[in-house]
C-alpha cells in the first residue's frame, strides 16, 4: 500500500503543479528554439519514450512514464536520488524535481545508445514518504528481472533453434572450449552421435591459433569475416567460415567469443578440384608438367643445400601406338594408367612421378647420396614395365626406354634436366629400345649438335638451301627408266652438301618434317609436271613421306593442293611410306590414303619386311609397289637368311600382283639373282646414281 507523509497530508498540490508545469513549457520552448527534435530522434533510434504531465492530488504525484524497447535498463542512483530528497524536503524542492524528471527524460531519449532498447514501463512515483518510493521503485526492479529472464530464455531458444552453426568459446581457453552450441553445430561437426568435443580438438594446429587470432582480434559487436578452416573428427571432414564477434557470458568472468559458421566445403572442394585439375594429369592422376617443373625446381633447392644428388628419370613405353592401333585407345589408356601406377609404386618419401606426354613419363629422385642408387632405380623403373599388362583379358607385354640425368650441380634448371633427359631417353630408344642410357659428356655433346642443327635446319627452307636429287628406276628386263625417287638434300652453308642421315631425325623430332615434307612434295610435282610437258617423255615420281607428316591432319590437302598448283599428273606420283609407318597409321589417315588412291596416285611400302604387321597393311591399303629392303638385298648371294626372304618377298608380289622394287643393287651378282626371283625395278648406285633434274635431261631424252 501507499503511505502519505504526514507533512504533507491534506495539502493542496495546484501551486506545485503550476510551478512545474511553467518550467516544462519553457524546457520545451527552448529545445524548440535550439533546431532539436525528439520526436524525430525517437524515430531514428526506434525508441519510444512519454513524459507525462504532472498529475496532482492529496496523496501522491505521478512524475513520468518511460517506456522503451530493451530489458537491459537500469536507472542509475543519480536519476534516483533527486526524487527521494524531494519527497523529504517539501514542494519546492518537488517542483525542482518536475523539471529533473522531464530533463532525464529528454535526456534518455536523446541518448545515443547509450540506455539501449527496452521492452517493459518503469515508473517513477513521487509521493509524501521516502517508503513509497522504495516500494515503487522495487517493484520495478522485479518486473524488469522477470523480463530479462523471459528474454533470455527467448535467446537461448532462438540460439538453438537457429539454422546457422553457432557456439559461445570461452576467450581465455587454449582449446577452444565450448561453452554452448546449437543444434546446427552439432549436426555439422564431423563427429560420432553423441559425442561433444572442445572445437580446438577437430582443428589442425596451424588452424587452431589461427582461430584463436581471430578470437582475440574480435573486439567489436559486429562479425568480422575471418579465415577459412579445417573441421577433422571421426566423420567426414568439413570446412567453415568462421566469424567472430565478443559477448558476454554466465559465469564467465573473461568474456566470450559468438562464432558464427558458414559450410563452405562444397566450395572448398571445389576450389580443390580445379586447382588438382589444374596441376594433375586427369587420366593417370600424376603431376603433369607445370607441377613437374616446379617440383625440380624445389629438389634443386634441396639438393644446393645438402649437396645430395638429383636424378631426373625420363621414361618412354616402346612401340605404345601399336596398342592404340591394333586394340584401340580404350586399351591405350588402360596401358597407361596401369603404368603410371607401376611408376608410383616406386617412388620414395619427396620423390615426384609425372606424365609429360602420350606415353612419356618423368620420375625426380632428391637426396641421392651417389649415382649408383639413380641407376638402381632406373633400373627399377625397367623391370616394372616386364609384366604384361592386362587389357580385358588381354595380356600385352611392353617394355620401356630410360634416359637417366644426374645433378647436384647449382646451376642447371628444370628445363634443362628435361631436355637432357628426353635426350638420353631417345638414345636408348635409338640403341635398340627396354634400356637405360645416362645422359654424359658425350651425349651433352650430341645434343649441343642436334639443337643446333634444329636451329640451322629452321632456316634452310627460308634461305633455299634445300635441293632435291633423284635416283632412277629402272626395268630389270629392258633397261628402260620407269620412274625415279625425289631424295634430298641440305646445301649446309659451312659444311656442304649433306645427306638425309645428317639431318631427318631431327627434323622428324622436331616437327619441322612437315613443312619440310610439303616443299619437297611441291618441288617433286613441279618438276614431274616439267618432264611432262617435254618431248623426253614421261615417268613416275616416287615421294617419301615420314610418320609425322603422314599423321598431320592435313596431309591430303597438302598432296592435292601440289599437284594443283604444278599441273602434275596424279597417276605418275607414287607416295612411299615404310612398312614401320603403316603399323602406325590410324584411321584418319587409313582414309586419307584411300582419297589419294582414287585420285590415282600410288601407294607404295618401302623397306618391306622390317615390319611387324607385312601382310595385314598389304590387306589394309591400296598398295601397287613392293620395295625390298636394301638390308636383304645385300646379303644376296652369301647369307642364305637374306637370299630366302628376298626370294620369298619378291614371289609374294608377284602373287598379289604388285609391281616389286629391290633397292640397293650395287652389283651384277644381286641384279641376276633379283632378276631370277622375278623382281621388276632395280634401283640402286649399279643402275643409276641420284643425279640433278638438269642432269638427268640426258638420260630422259634417250630412255
Amino acid at each position: 500500500m501507499m503511505c502519505v507523509h504526514p507533512e504533507l497530508a491534506g495539502r493542496s498540490v495546484a501551486p506545485l503543479w503550476a510551478q512545474t508545469h511553467a518550467v516544462a513549457v519553457r524546457w520545451e520552448a527552448w529545445t524548440e528554439g535550439s533546431g532539436y527534435d525528439p520526436d524525430a530522434h525517437v524515430r531514428r533510434r526506434r525508441e519510444r519514450i512519454t513524459v507525462a504531465s504532472v498529475v496532482g492530488s492529496a496523496s501522491f504525484l505521478t512524475v513520468a512514464d518511460i517506456v522503451t524497447q530493451d530489458d537491459t535498463i537500469v536507472l542509475p542512483l543519480l536519476a534516483i536520488a533527486p526524487f527521494v530528497t524531494a519527497a523529504l524536503a517539501g514542494p519546492q524542492i518537488t517542483a525542482a524535481v518536475g523539471l529533473y524528471v522531464v530533463l532525464l527524460a529528454s535526456v534518455i531519449s536523446s541518448a545515443n545508445g547509450v540506455w539501449g532498447d527496452i521492452d517493459h514501463v518503469i515508473k517513477v512515483m513521487i509521493t509524501a514518504g521516502g517508503s513509497v518510493l522504495a516500494v515503487a521503485i522495487a517493484g520495478g526492479r522485479d518486473e524488469r528481472e522477470q523480463l530479462l529472464e523471459r528474454e533470455r530464455e527467448k535467446f537461448r531458444q532462438y540460439f538453438d533453434m537457429a539454422p546457422v552453426p553457432m557456439a559461445l568459446v570461452a576467450i581465455e581457453s587454449t582449446d577452444l572450449t565450448m561453452l554452448r552450441s546449437n543444434s546446427a553445430l552439432m549436426r555439422l561437426l564431423p563427429v560420432q552421435h553423441g559425442d561433444a568435443p572442445q572445437l580446438g580438438e577437430l582443428l589442425s594446429d596451424d588452424d587452431r591459433r589461427r582461430v584463436q587470432a581471430a578470437i582475440e582480434s574480435a573486439d567489436g559487436p559486429s562479425l568480422g569475416l575471418q579465415p577459412t578452416v579445417r573441421l577433422a573428427g571421426g566423420g567426414r571432414p568439413v570446412w567453415v567460415s568462421l566469424s567472430a564477434a565478443r559477448t558476454t557470458a554466465p559465469g564467465n568472468a573473461d568474456g566470450a567469443v559468438l562464432l558464427h559458421m558458414v559450410d563452405v566445403t562444397s566450395q572448398v572442394e571445389a576450389e580443390q578440384l580445379l586447382r588438382h585439375r589444374a596441376l594433375h594429369d586427369s587420366l593417370t592422376g600424376l603431376a603433369n608438367r607445370d607441377l613437374l617443373v616446379d617440383r625440380i625446381t624445389q629438389t634443386l633447392s634441396q639438393a644446393r643445400r645438402s649437396g645430395r644428388l638429383v636424378a631426373v628419370l625420363f621414361v618412354d613405353i616402346d612401340r605404345f601406338k601399336s596398342v592404340n592401333d591394333r586394340y584401340g585407345h580404350e586399351a591405350g589408356d588402360m596401358v597407361l594408367q596401369q603404368a603410371a601406377d607401376r611408376l608410383s609404386s616406386l617412388l620414395r618419401q619427396g620423390d615426384t612421378a609425372a606424365r609429360v606426354g602420350g606415353d612419356e613419363f618423368v620420375l625426380v629422385s632428391g637426396a641421392l647420396p651417389d649415382p649408383d642408387e639413380a641407376l638402381e632405380i632406373a633400373e627399377r623403373v625397367r623391370r616394372s614395365f616386364e609384366p604384361p599388362f592386362e587389357l580385358n583379358g588381354l595380356s600385352v607385354h611392353l617394355t620401356a626406354s630410360v634416359g637417366v640425368v644426374i645433378t647436384n650441380r647449382g646451376a642447371p634448371d628444370a628445363a634443362e634436366l628435361l631436355r637432357d633427359a628426353d635426350f638420353a631417353m631417345y638414345q636408348a630408344k635409338q640403341s635398340g629400345r627396354q634400356r637405360i642410357e645416362v645422359f654424359d659428356a658425350r651425349l651433352h655433346q650430341e645434343a649441343a649438335r642436334r639443337m643446333d642443327t634444329e636451329q640451322r635446319l629452321g632456316h634452310a627452307l627460308e634461305h633455299s638451301e634445300l635441293r632435291l636429287v633423284y635416283q632412277p628406276l629402272v626395268d630389270i628386263e629392258t633397261g628402260r627408266l620407269e620412274g625415279v625417287e625425289a631424295l634430298l638434300r641440305w646445301q649446309h652453308p659451312e659444311l656442304g652438301l649433306l645427306p638425309p642421315a645428317e639431318f631427318l631425325e631431327v627434323a622428324e623430332d622436331s616437327g619441322l618434317i612437315v613443312p619440310i615434307g610439303a616443299w619437297v612434295l611441291e618441288e617433286a610435282c613441279r618438276q614431274l609436271a616439267e618432264w611432262d610437258s617435254t618431248d623426253q617423255g614421261s615417268v613416275t615420281m616416287s615421294v617419301n613421306v615420314s610418320p609425322r607428316q603422314l599423321g598431320h591432319t592435313d596431309f591430303a590437302d597438302v598432296v592435292q593442293g601440289a599437284l594443283a598448283r604444278t599441273g602434275a599428273d596424279p597417276t605418275h606420283l607414287i607416295v612411299e611410306i615404310t612398312e614401320q609407318t603403316f603399323l602406325e597409321t590410324t584411321v584418319a589417315v587409313s582414309d586419307d590414303l584411300q582419297m589419294l588412291h582414287k585420285l590415282g596416285i600410288r601407294l607404295s611400302v618401302d623397306d618391306f619386311g622390317t615390319g611387324y604387321s607385312s601382310l595385314v597393311s598389304l590387306k589394309r591399303f591400296p598398295v601397287s609397289h613392293l620395295k625390298v629392303d636394301r638390308d636383304f638385298v645385300d646379303g644376296l648371294g652369301h647369307r642364305a637368311d637374306d637370299t630366302a626372304i628376298v626370294a620369298a618377298i619378291l614371289r609374294l608380289a608377284q602373287e598379289l600382283g604388285l609391281t616389286s622394287v629391290a633397292e640397293g643393287i650395287e652389283t651384277e651378282e644381286q641384279l641376276a639373282l633379283v632378276r631370277g626371283y622375278g623382281c621388276r625395278l632395280a634401283q640402286g648406285f649399279l643402275v643409276g646414281r641420284p643425279a640433278s633434274a638438269e642432269q638427268l635431261k640426258g638420260l630422259l631424252a634417250t630412255n
